[in-house]
C-alpha cells in the first residue's frame, strides 16, 4: 500500500499534468483561430462594413451568414418544442 505522501505527490502530479494539458489546449486552439483568421484573410471575407462611420458596426453578407449558422449550432440540441435533448451533461438549471 503507498504512503500517504505517494499518494499527495500522485495526486499533485495530476494536477500539474491536467493544468499543463490545459494550457496546451488553450494554445493549440488560438493558434487554430490565428490560422482560421489567416484564411479569412487570404481568401477576402469580411465579416463588417469597412464603413463605420455611424459608429455602428454593420454585418456583410457573410457576416450575416456566419452568425446564423453561429445561432443554428448552438441550437442543434434542442427539439421542436424548444426543450434541450439529453445529451448525458448535468441538467440545465
Amino acid at each position: 500500500m503507498p504512503s500517504a505522501v505517494g499518494v499527495r505527490d500522485e495526486q499533485v502530479t495530476l494536477s500539474n499534468e491536467h493544468g499543463e494539458a490545459t494550457r496546451a489546449k488553450q494554445v493549440i486552439e488560438q493558434r487554430q483561430r490565428w490560422d482560421e483568421a489567416a484564411d479569412w484573410k487570404r481568401r477576402g471575407v469580411e465579416y463588417f462594413e469597412k464603413d463605420i462611420q455611424s459608429g455602428v458596426p454593420t454585418l456583410t453578407q457573410a457576416g450575416r451568414e456566419a452568425l446564423e449558422a453561429g445561432i443554428k449550432y448552438e441550437h442543434e440540441d434542442e427539439n421542436e418544442d424548444g426543450v434541450e435533448r439529453d445529451n448525458g451533461s448535468a441538467p440545465a438549471s
